[in-house]
């Protein structure tokens, strides 16, 4: 297993709308309450975000690329690739190993599994394995060790 910093990257207290974890998009009204939106468009219109600093942040992973050449250094160590990520762009990665052969299972949350893999779907051969990680939630905490 390897494992990487996540990068924080300060966001502008203009935007509008912000994505959920569950992925639906919402206003920074809904999310921070009319009352508290209301003082932050106050203070931007004042001019700036100063008086926050950088103190708000995203998550940002961009860890594609570093999966990517992980996956081709080690091609001769494995018949099975286990992705765990619906991010459709992983597609171009999943779509080689399938055409040499090796077996590749995507567990993503529910819902959340990239179109881009639809294509891959209509193979008549060796196809992707896709399972949603919710399927899998009751086995793995049936077999935890106490």
């Amino acid at each position: 297993m390897i494992s990487k910093e996540v990068k924080w990257i300060p966001i502008s207290l203009e935007v509008t709308h912000l994505k959920t974890k569950k992925g639906k998009i919402k206003s920074i009204s809904e999310i921070l309450g009319e009352e508290t939106n209301n003082i932050f468009k106050e203070l931007l219109e004042k001019g700036s975000q100063e008086p926050f600093g950088s103190r708000f942040c995203r998550r940002k992973c961009d860890f594609d690329v570093e999966i990517t050449k992980d996956i081709l250094l080690a091609l001769n160590m494995f018949d099975c690739l286990i992705l765990f990520s619906g991010d459709g762009d992983y597609k171009a990665i999943v779509e080689y190993l399938l055409d040499i052969q090796k077996q590749v299972i995507i567990v993503h949350p529910f819902g959340l599994r990239g179109r881009e893999y639809n294509d891959l779907l209509l193979r008549i051969s060796n196809r992707p394995y896709f399972c949603a990680v919710e399927k899998l939630t009751p086995f793995l905490k049936k077999n935890l060790p106490e």
